[in-house]
């Protein structure tokens, strides 16, 4: 089948150049796959919510502390208080959209959670109508797959955080760019930022995409015709609109960047746990494409030469939107959680959504499409099974210890969280809750169900900045209720009153057995003794 000619851009002007064949040019087998990979991508998300539905895994502290966060709209988070929450400030979108999920369907975790696989379809989705952009159906269609069937995507579906918006928004962000640079005109600059500076507001990771698309301007003569000044300055305006209320609540509200990573250990052993992560996150298929296109750069192989899917700009592209973010993560890997209060926890994989264009892509016209095939069917078949044994795992006996405890820890805090609620419920008015750190506090307020104003913490934090949580004062008269770890806590003696209400026993299906310690406080002397 010829392709058509180029399309004129009008009387007496030569033809407008593009850095990628028309949209148009695919046939009706290729878009008939790209319909059946959509279609796909749907059943493969409707199984993740039904997942979600009868997982066994409880709220860890962070996604316990969105929830909470979620209770209230603000601009930031975790700035006020973040020695109970978890330390660092929590970008907005994020918990606003935690407040969307659960108006709809309730608290529950499955609710909470249900936007994180959502998300990732919407991006899987984005890189579809990317393929499309850059020319071709089957682009679309095999990006889409290699995307959604990713290990890293089948985990963070069913985790509540906030890389899914942030990657959603980076994925819409490269499409629009992409929309851009084929001559689609200020709209798609307008576009282009607003999501941009909506992906910021998710995670400070997305100040990395205008970097990214500011080096491939640098590199390349054909983008710097194709993308003006003013598309330019609209971006970066919007952008800047949309991340200013942020800022400016970072800074009434301190940041604590500076003193985290002033804290955080140097280890350079944590590099090797970074390279073995990007191998589960984005698989050794994928990455091996990845790093195959880095060592040629721009390059087209003579394999595929005029005939491939991807010119020579469009692969200079996809480098600079996936190679320099995963330098800089692999730069920050060994400050280890240092660097999640820069960015959030797997922000690295915003580099695997121009990656898996770039794969695919990569793949198409040559002898790897096999190897593309087998991966993509592979890694479904993969997270299927990670799944189900997620699922097994509390009644699975013989199940490997690794597996088990790391189930073992988001299982058993919902039956501490009723025992808890219990013991208030048996006073008017019920006691407040003391929170000290020995139990996760995110984790004890949530299932517990405490209101904002039933619980207070332990003593202030000199460290901390204006508007963090309530903490006790010498003289408050109580009652308290402290859920302990330790059967003799020296903090019991900073009171006039004490009184042992008893042990709470939750069973691990480990076998294992966590023993808290209720105490009922009255009349705080102070934090002196």
């Amino acid at each position: 089948m010829a392709s058509p000619a180029p399309r004129p851009g009008g009387r007496g002007k030569k033809p407008r150049t593009s850095t990628a064949p028309e949209t148009g040019r695919a046939d009706e087998a290729g878009l008939g796959f790209w319909q059946v990979a959509l279609y796909g991508v749907v059943a493969l998300t409707l199984l993740r919510l039904a997942f979600l539905r009868v997982s066994p895994l409880e709220f860890d502290p962070a996604e316990a502390s969105r929830w909470l966060w979620s209770r209230s709209l603000a601009w930031g988070y975790g700035g006020w208080g973040y020695g109970v929450w978890g330390r660092g400030a929590a970008s907005p979108l994020p918990v606003w959209l935690t407040a969307v999920s659960t108006s709809f369907c309730g608290p529950g975790e499955a609710c909470a959670r249900a936007a994180s696989p959502l998300l990732q379809a919407a991006t899987a989705m984005l890189l579809g109508g990317a393929g499309v952009a850059l020319g071709s159906w089957r682009l679309g269609a095999w990006s889409m797959l290699l995307y959604a069937t990713l290990p890293g995507v089948a985990l963070a579906s069913i985790w509540l955080g906030a890389g899914s918006t942030l990657l959603f928004f980076w994925a819409a962000s490269l499409y629009a760019f992409l929309r851009l640079r084929r001559g689609g005109g200020i709209g798609w600059a307008f576009l282009c930022g607003l999501v941009a500076g909506l992906g910021a507001l998710s995670s400070e990771a997305m100040l990395l995409f205008p970097f990214a698309v500011a080096l491939y301007l640098a590199l390349s003569q054909q983008g710097r015709r194709t993308v003006t000044g003013t598309a330019l300055a609209v971006i970066a305006t919007l952008m800047a609109l949309a991340l200013a209320p942020n800022i400016l609540w970072r800074f009434e509200h301190g940041a604590p960047l500076a003193a985290a990573v002033a804290d955080g250990s140097f280890e350079p052993s944590r590099v090797a746990d970074f390279l073995v992560w990007q191998f589960i996150i984005f698989g050794p298929i994928p990455l091996y494409f990845l790093l195959r296109q880095a060592i040629r750069g721009r390059r087209v192989p003579r394999a595929d030469g005029a005939g491939s899917v991807l010119s020579a700009d469009d692969r200079l592209l996809l480098l600079c939107l996936s190679l320099p973010v995963l330098l800089v993560f692999l730069l920050l890997s060994p400050l280890g959680h240092a660097s999640t209060i820069a960015f959030s926890p797997g922000a690295e994989a915003t580099a695997y959504v121009a990656a898996a264009l770039l794969a695919a892509g990569m793949a198409l016209d040559g002898p790897l499409f096999a190897w593309l095939k087998g991966s993509v069917a592979a890694q479904g078949l993969i997270g299927l099974a990670l799944y189900g044994v997620i699922w097994i795992t509390p009644q699975w006996h013989a199940a490997p210890r690794p597996l088990a405890d790391a189930v073992a820890r988001l299982s058993g805090w919902h039956a501490l969280g009723q025992a808890v609620a219990a013991q208030r419920a048996r006073e008017l008015p019920p006691p407040k809750l003391l929170i000290d750190g020995q139990v996760p506090a995110s984790l004890l307020l949530y299932y517990a169900q405490i209101p904002p104003d039933g619980y207070v913490q332990w003593a202030s934090d000199p460290e901390q900045p204006a508007g963090k949580a309530p903490h006790l004062r010498p003289g408050d008269e109580g009652p308290f209720l402290l859920v302990g770890t330790r059967e003799h806590d020296e903090k019991v003696s900073h009171f006039t009153e004490v009184q042992r209400l008893g042990d709470i026993i939750i069973p691990i299906f480990t076998g294992d057995l966590r023993r808290f310690y209720l105490d009922r406080l009255d009349r705080f002397k102070g934090p002196q003794p």
